[in-house]
């Protein structure tokens, strides 16, 4: 297996418009305005070098470079992950329990989790179901959270104990993981955050019915280093940073969060079976 690979990514385009409209993706369709639109986003398809985690699993952290790969077992059953109850029960337990032993988290907090098919018809990455959110891959190179959506999740979660708890560190990750063996289907492509620079981040809009949320597309640098874990395991998952209320405060030495998107892996095995995996985002808590 090639330690490098090539692939396709979506940055977004540094457009004049977007000094005077700001971004925007809605989930809410605008019926009641003609010739509204749903969204304002231009991106552009980009080659970019992929490298293989694999050999170098160790050397990564959510501190350095905004995401890393661990083993995290579960008594999940693939099926069980199409039941919202199941993953919001058991699978949540089991997170928490993760997130606690490996990250030394007190308080542990989960507001979404998010299906995603690439056999979809929907092809809208954004779309917002009912119940669970059941989505396509997304190629649009993002980052979940922008740090005022972080801010506002905090407070709606917390409220008054709000300023009090942000004397400790909270943190915003996704765990991500396949839901079956071995994944080669539109793998995650993952930019470590020390290759970026603070222009490359745009601030986007994403109202639904749910939330008014706000998430980071981002432009293309040639700075940008990336990597992938070919062929995943479903006990492997990957902890990708959206957020970190100390590294805000530091602003430099610790990643803030890690640029993100699918790809298409050119060494895939014809007739792979089409992705399906699981993100559950967490805001977890622990003291200074």
């Amino acid at each position: 297996m090639e330690l490098d690979t090539r692939g396709s990514v979506r940055y977004m385009d540094r457009l004049e418009l977007y000094k005077t409209e700001k971004p925007y993706v809605s989930s809410i369709e605008p019926w009641n305005v003609p010739g509204a639109k749903s969204n304002n986003l231009s991106t552009t398809p980009t080659e970019v070098t992929i490298r293989n985690m694999r050999p170098v699993l160790k050397d990564f952290s959510i501190d350095c470079q905004g995401f890393q790969a661990a083993t995290m077992s579960t008594a999940m059953q693939e099926a069980d992950f199409y039941d919202p109850k199941l993953i919001e029960g058991m699978y949540y337990s089991e997170c928490e329990a993760f997130l606690k032993q490996r990250f030394g988290a007190e308080k542990v907090c989960f507001f979404d989790n998010t299906l995603r098919r690439v056999d979809r018809e929907d092809s809208d990455p954004f779309r917002q179901l009912q119940s669970i959110q059941s989505l396509t891959a997304a190629a649009d190179v993002h980052v979940d959270q922008t740090p005022a959506s972080a801010y506002r999740r905090i407070r709606n979660l917390f409220g008054t104990e709000m300023d009090k708890l942000l004397e400790g560190r909270f943190r915003i990750l996704n765990i991500w993981r396949p839901l079956f063996t071995p994944l080669y289907d539109h793998p995650l492509a993952l930019c470590d955050y020390r290759s970026t620079d603070p222009s490359d981040f745009i601030a986007t809009d994403m109202p639904s019915p749910q939330w008014i949320g706000e998430l980071y597309q981002v432009a293309q640098n040639p700075t940008h280093e990336w990597w992938f874990l070919p062929a995943m395991l479903d006990r492997e998952v990957l902890i990708i940073k959206c957020f970190d209320s100390l590294a805000e405060k530091q602003n430099g030495s610790i990643a803030k969060c890690t640029p993100h998107c699918s790809f298409v892996w050119k060494d895939t095995p014809q007739g792979a079976r089409p992705r399906e995996s699981l993100e559950v985002r967490a805001l977890i808590w622990s003291p200074l």
